[in-house]
């Protein structure tokens, strides 16, 4: 089922529906951070944003993997996600 045919549109029914900015995304935020360690480089948060968001936050790419390193198995999975708020990853078993 599609819900409106312009973004606009679907906006409104959503908005029918309750959702709102903000609430449903800090749910499944929430959820996310049951499953997984966040480690976030990024110039544009602050150390107090990063905190509220309770992700680990670091300088650079090497700084992030050596934290990660640190506290993980010799080979472990790591996701890059360049583009972390308009990316949705699919993960398999394999």
């Amino acid at each position: 089922m599609l819900i409106g045919e312009t973004p606009q549109e679907m906006v409104n029914e959503f908005e029918k529906l309750e959702f709102f900015d903000g609430g449903h995304k800090a749910y499944l935020w929430s959820k996310s951070l049951l499953k997984a360690r966040v480690i976030l480089v990024s110039e544009g948060i602050s150390d107090g944003e990063a905190q509220i968001m309770k992700v680990e936050k670091a300088s650079t790419l090497e700084e992030a993997l050596e934290m990660y390193k640190t506290a993980f198995p010799k080979n472990p999975v790591v996701l890059f996600i360049p583009k972390g708020s308009s990316t949705i990853p699919l993960m398999s078993e394999n």
